[in-house]
C-alpha cells in the first residue's frame, strides 16, 4: 500500500504571554500576536519551512557582523572579506539544511531564492563592504561609561556598557528586550544604534518600512530610558545608512503603540490562540498556518476573486480529493477545495505520499507555487492550478511544499 501523507497537526489552543517583547518583530506582533507568540519549538514537523530568502538574510547578517568585528579570514579589504565569509557561511548552512529532510529541498540556496534575489543580495553586500572602508565602521567594540538610571554599582560608580555587535538591551518597565545589530558611542552624550537589513527597506514612495522604523525606535526608547540625557540616533543600514525619524512626536506615538500592545497582552496571561490570530495577507510569512484554526477557517472565504478579498494570499489550498494520477516521477491531484473550486496540483514528488491519497480524502497543501499568472487584467488573483515541481523554465519549484491528509470516513 502506498505511503500516505501525515495528518494535519492539531490546532494551537492557548498561548502564555511572555513578560517582554522583542523590537525586531513588534510590527508583526501588532498585526497578528499569534504569529509571534505561537510555538516555535517541540515538533518542528508541525511547522512550515522558513522562506529561503530568510536563510539568505541570516547569512548576510552574519557576514556583516564578521566584517565589522575584523574577522576577514585573511582577506585584504572589506569587499573580499565579505564575499569570502559569505561563501563559507552559505556552504556551512547548506550542509546543515541537507541534514533535515524538511529543508533539504532548499539546497542550493542560490536556486531556491532565484537568480534575481541572489544577484541583488550579493551585489548589495559588496557595495556595503566597499562603504565600510571609508566610514571607519570597522572599529572594534568599545566600552564607555554612562550613568544608568537605577543601575549604579554598590560603590556608586556608573555602569560600564559594552558597545558593538549584537549587545543585549533590556528594560523591564517598557517590557522590551533585544539585541540591536550595532550600537556605539559617537561622543560622551551621543549613541548611534544601527540595524542591518538584507532586503527591501523602503516602500514604493521611498519611505522607510514601518516595521523597520518601529524596531529602531524601540531600541532608541530603551537606550533613552536606561541613560537619561544621552541623545540616541537610530539608523537602518542596507547598502548605506538611512536615518530613522525620532523626536517628541515619534516618541509619543511609539509609547502609545507600546501601551496598546502591553495592555492587550499582559505578561504571564494564558490566552486563547484563536483570539490572538488575525489572519490576512500577512499570513504568507507565518510558519504556523497548518496549526492556526483562524487562518484555516478564513482563507477559503478569500479564495474567490472578489475586489474586497485580501491579496496576495499564501499559495495554499485544501479540500477533498476528486482524482489522483500517478506518473513515473510525480503525482497530480485534483481537488474540490474548501471554497467549492475545482483545483489541480501538479508535479508532486512521490516522497510526499500523494500517491496514497484516495477519492474523498481531505488533503491540505501549503507553500505551493502557482502554475498560472497571478496577475490577470491588472488584478491579483488566487490560482486554481498549482505545482510542486516546476513544469517549465519560467516557473519556480515549490521547494518548501508540505502536504497533510485525513482519510475519508
Amino acid at each position: 500500500m502506498a505511503q500516505r501523507p501525515p495528518p494535519l497537526p492539531g490546532p494551537i489552543a492557548t498561548i502564555v504571554v511572555p513578560e517582554v517583547f522583542h523590537p525586531s518583530n513588534f510590527g508583526q506582533l501588532e498585526r497578528c500576536p499569534l504569529s509571534v507568540l505561537g510555538p516555535r519549538r517541540g515538533n518542528v514537523a508541525d511547522l512550515l519551512v522558513a522562506d529561503p530568502a530568510a536563510y539568505v538574510g541570516l547569512v548576510l547578517h552574519h557576514v556583516r557582523h564578521e566584517v565589522l568585528k575584523g574577522r576577514w579570514g585573511g582577506a585584504g579589504d572589506p569587499r573580499h572579506a565579505a564575499l569570502k565569509v559569505f561563501a563559507k557561511a552559505v556552504e556551512d548552512l547548506e550542509v546543515a539544511l541537507e541534514r533535515d529532510q524538511a529543508t533539504a529541498g532548499l539546497v542550493p540556496l542560490r536556486v531556491s531564492v532565484g537568480r534575481r534575489h541572489w544577484k541583488s543580495s550579493t551585489m548589495s553586500l559588496a557595495r556595503w563592504a566597499d562603504s565600510v572602508s571609508t566610514t571607519g565602521s570597522t572599529e572594534p567594540p568599545r566600552c564607555f561609561t554612562l550613568r544608568r538610571r537605577h543601575s549604579l554599582s554598590a560603590a556608586g560608580k556608573p555602569t560600564r556598557v559594552v558597545t558593538g555587535s549584537e549587545r543585549a538591551l533590556a528594560n523591564m518597565e517598557l517590557r522590551l528586550a533585544g539585541r540591536p545589530d550595532w550600537f556605539a558611542r559617537v561622543d560622551d552624550n551621543t549613541i548611534e544604534v544601527v540595524d542591518f537589513k538584507s532586503g527591501r527597506i523602503t516602500d514604493s514612495d521611498g519611505q522607510l518600512l514601518d516595521d523597520h522604523v518601529v524596531q529602531l525606535q524601540l531600541y532608541t526608547l530603551v537606550l533613552e530610558a536606561s541613560f537619561p540625557g544621552v541623545r540616541v540616533t537610530p539608523y537602518v543600514e542596507h547598502v548605506t545608512r538611512k536615518k530613522v525619524p525620532w523626536g517628541d512626536r515619534e516618541r509619543v506615538r511609539l509609547i502609545r503603540r507600546l501601551r496598546d500592545v502591553a495592555s492587550a497582552l499582559p505578561g504571564g496571561a494564558c490566552l486563547e490562540a484563536e483570539d490572538l490570530a488575525r489572519p490576512g495577507a500577512h499570513c504568507s510569512t507565518c510558519r504556523l498556518r497548518p496549526r492556526c484554526s483562524a487562518y484555516l477557517n478564513a482563507a477559503p472565504t478569500w479564495w474567490a476573486d472578489q475586489p474586497e478579498n485580501p491579496r496576495p494570499l499564501p499559495l495554499d489550498v485544501w479540500g477533498y480529493v476528486l482524482r489522483v494520477r500517478v506518473d513515473e516521477q510525480s503525482v497530480t491531484v485534483r481537488l474540490v477545495d474548501a471554497s467549492g473550486r475545482h483545483v489541480h496540483v501538479y508535479g508532486i514528488h512521490r516522497s510526499q505520499g500523494a500517491a496514497g491519497l484516495r477519492e474523498g480524502d481531505a488533503a491540505w497543501f501549503f507553500d505551493l507555487e502557482a502554475s498560472e499568472d497571478l496577475r490577470q487584467h491588472g488584478a491579483l488573483v488566487q490560482p486554481r492550478n498549482f505545482h510542486e515541481r516546476a513544469p517549465g523554465p519560467r516557473w519556480r519549484s515549490a521547494r518548501s511544499m508540505r502536504l497533510f491528509s485525513q482519510p475519508r470516513c
